[in-house]
């Protein structure tokens, strides 16, 4: 009886040790959107993916602020961010629709880019994939390519490059596959690992060795906010020291990036 009261007693300590920690530190908003593996919806209809990774490492490295997380969309996290919906939100780059946006961003910490792809056919190789103005392009809503300038007007890209538009990186494998389109453009972070859990659609997809762009991860933040580029950079290169972020890289399947990119 003593050894079960003893326990609970301990159990309950560290609960209101945790609640105090929580109380002290202060809350800051990190937004994402659909953007696998970085955030991904479950089985369950609920959000995983490296964000969550991250905002738990975050959550460890330091006391002093507390990192939760809120769902916004690709093409409307801008006024999202402008309201104040959110205050961070991680693996943007500025030239993602952020130019014109009082934001400052922590340093590079995970490099990135987004490829081709096509099915597989008898003749079929990379010079497939030479000229995109004759096939028929499958992208995701509210993305930034770099063959269409980095423009992600939804009608644009329809007229001008003949772009249809998926909600998904895995709506877009699925509207490849159905033959909706000829050319896919998806990023590598998600591409590379999900062909090595579905093998046999690996045998089906060909990958452009031609990216459309690369790009580096960064914090995106508002200028003068109180987790500043400075704090972001601090933690970033203790997780880093640590091995915490290789530990994040390797679990999401991340860990090859380096090979696909200059």
């Amino acid at each position: 009886m003593f050894i079960k009261y003893k326990i609970a007693l301990t159990s309950l300590l560290l609960s209101l040790a945790f609640i105090s920690v929580c109380e002290s530190a202060e809350t800051v908003v990190v937004g994402g959107y659909e953007f696998a593996p970085f955030v991904q919806r479950t089985s369950d209809g609920n959000y995983d993916g490296v964000t969550f990774d991250l905002i738990a490492a975050l959550n460890k490295v330091q006391k002093d602020f507390h990192f939760i997380f809120v769902t916004t969309l690709a093409d409307t996290r801008y006024k999202a961010f402008q309201a104040k919906r959110f205050d961070l939100i991680f693996f943007e780059d500025k030239m993602w629709g952020w130019q014109d946006l009082d934001v400052v961003s922590s340093k590079v910490f995970l490099r990135g880019g987004d490829t081709y792809i096509a099915l597989k056919k008898e003749g079929r190789d990379q010079s497939f994939f030479a000229d995109l103005s004759s096939k028929i392009l499958i992208g995701i809503k509210g993305y930034h390519y770099g063959f269409a300038n980095f423009n992600n007007d939804p009608i644009l890209l329809e007229e001008k490059y003949n772009l249809i538009l998926g909600n998904s990186s895995l709506s877009v494998i699925k509207m490849l596959e159905y033959r909706r389109g000829d050319i896919a453009i998806i990023s590598l972070s998600f591409i590379l690992p999900y062909l090595k859990q579905h093998q046999s659609l690996s045998k089906k997809i060909l990958i452009s060795e031609k990216l459309d762009h690369q790009y580096g991860h960064t914090i995106l933040t508002r200028k003068n906010f109180q987790v500043n580029p400075e704090k972001l950079n601090h933690w970033l290169s203790q997780l880093e020291e640590q091995g915490k972020l290789e530990e994040i890289w390797n679990k999401r399947g991340l860990g090859d990036l380096h090979k696909w990119l200059n």
